[in-house]
């Protein structure tokens, strides 16, 4: 496809932060395209293996996009408790949604079904293009027009290009933004596993010497498990065969949902901090991965790029309605000024908490242990941590 009339935005990326992006700028009137190098697919009867905490704030922008209703059709596992706990005694943080008021603390939802649920969303709306299977190759800026062309040869312009091509993003290469990397040597570990007993809509989380292992609630009463350990650890889990990684599995967690009866395949990713030096460049903006990655020990990733997303639309949204150039260095600044400094607070918050329970040195498990009884004892620390991982709070 060659277009001869530019689109107003054109997104690069079809991942959570990407097909969420597009839904902002449809939504909102802009004539918007979405480059997809590999449309999301609903989830069949397997679990796809990756996860994400969708938190009150993202739930609340994909309702207002009119998303959140075709995210519901699918599997979506909301629950009410989080308990936090270490190797030293049975004490555990536990936050209950009724402590805030709130009807439930997050939803477990597969990345996938997220993604698929916002492309659906896409359709619904007059002013959106599809350009799939196909990624960015080359791109280049004139005349407030940022010309593109596809891995399949295609020529495009658009006023603003959004990057959400993930943490390895070529738009961001090309556009000369640099980034600041800090490699915590370890993997994520990732699998579908079947408990003995029911997870009874909590999320759990067990901080042991070699990094955090999450049992997260499923749909069907199962458990998505992300277990961050070293490297030479993580291999020698993933060389496990199903039996013996379930018993490790089992012992690490103290059996606290009973026996593990069956695990799904396991994935491994590295895990890296990432956090681009500028949101923008001339007619190009960063969202999710390709602006900033994070420990997963909180499940905060899919959120922040969910809040970049809706926030560069915002604030395109307003300066196009005030008679302004949306895609001005002005308005990508404005963009720059409200994420900024809530992603390098939870990027600094969740290197707090790695080094705290995982890093080189830890604190000594006894300190944590107590550490964690006096949070668990304050109703205010307590709310503080749940309005702010809700994304409730600035």
């Amino acid at each position: 496809m060659t277009r001869p009339e530019p689109f107003d935005v054109l997104v690069a990326g079809g991942g959570i932060a990407g097909t969420v992006a597009a839904v902002a700028f449809a939504s909102r009137g802009f004539v918007t395209a979405l480059l997809d190098p590999d449309p999301p697919r609903r989830p069949g009867a397997a679990y796809a293996p990756r996860v994400s905490s969708i938190n009150p704030a993202s739930e609340s922008v994909l309702a207002g996009t009119g998303t959140w209703r075709l995210v519901e059709t699918g599997r979506v596992s909301p629950f009410e408790r989080i308990e936090v706990f270490t190797d030293e005694g049975p004490e555990a943080i536990a936050f209950d949604a009724a402590e805030t008021g709130l009807a439930h603390l997050a939803c477990i939802v597969e990345n996938d079904l997220v993604a698929a649920a916002a492309r659906e969303r896409l359709y619904e709306l007059a002013d959106f293009h599809a350009l799939a299977p196909a990624a960015l190759a080359e791109m280049r800026r004139a005349d407030d027009l940022t010309e593109v062309i596809t891995t399949t040869g295609d020529t495009l312009a658009c006023r603003l290009l959004v990057a959400a091509d993930g943490a390895d993003s070529t738009v961001r290469r090309l556009a000369g933004i640099g980034r600041d990397v800090f490699d915590y040597r370890q993997q994520a570990v990732v699998a579908r596993v079947v408990p003995e007993r029911h997870h009874g809509a909590t999320a759990r989380q067990k901080f042991l010497a070699t990094g955090p292992l999450a049992f997260l609630p499923l749909a069907d009463g199962s458990c998505s498990i992300v277990w961050s350990l070293d490297n030479e650890s993580a291999a020698g889990v993933m060389s496990l065969d199903d039996a013996a990684f379930a018993d490790r599995l089992e012992r690490e967690f103290d059996g606290r949902l009973g026996r593990i009866l069956e695990c799904e395949r396991r994935h491994a990713f590295a895990l890296r901090r990432a956090h681009a030096r500028r949101y923008y460049a001339d007619g190009v903006a960063l969202v999710g991965d390709a602006c900033h990655t994070v420990h997963p020990l909180a499940g905060l990733g899919a959120n922040q790029g969910i809040a970049d997303a809706a926030a560069l639309a915002d604030a395109a949204s307003r300066a196009r309605d005030a008679g302004q150039r949306f895609f001005a260095e002005r308005v990508l600044a404005t963009y720059q000024r409200r994420r900024r400094p809530a992603n390098r607070a939870v990027l600094a918050a969740m290197d707090l908490f790695h080094l705290g329970f995982a890093g080189e040195p830890s604190l000594p498990a006894e300190l944590a242990a107590r550490l964690m009884r006096l949070a668990d004892a304050s109703a205010t620390a307590k709310r503080f941590f749940i309005r702010r991982a809700g994304g409730l709070a600035p």
